[in-house]
């Protein structure tokens, strides 16, 4: 797998747990940032959620139900309210942003 070579550490770091502290997260989104979030595992997502949006009140919610960053570019707004909890309207926008901001143009 051409991702695997090019980024050989996204194996390293499988399953991030909520419990983790600020630290670890922070540690596994500045080592894996780089890296497309259409290959994010649940940890990367779970680390760009509370470190790069700073929205760790949905942490447990994303740690049950978003497996994969692949799957969060997928989900539509009801769907992410939905599997986070996202009631609030301008956290949703925000995500949805930042989601975007993500998104490999290539693939739209």
């Amino acid at each position: 797998n051409l991702l695997l070579t090019e980024f050989p550490d996204i194996d390293n770091v499988n399953k991030l747990p909520t419990s983790a502290s600020f630290a670890e997260k922070k540690r596994v989104w500045e080592l894996h940032k780089d890296i497309p979030m259409v290959c994010w595992k649940a940890n990367m997502v779970l680390a760009w959620l509370e470190v790069e949006c700073q929205m760790p009140m949905y942490s447990q919610m994303c740690y049950e139900n978003i497996k994969s960053g692949k799957l969060l570019l997928e989900l539509s707004d009801s769907e992410l309210e939905a599997g986070l909890g996202l009631g609030n309207t301008m956290h949703r926008r925000k995500l949805r942003l930042a989601i975007e901001d993500y998104r490999d143009p290539s693939v739209v």
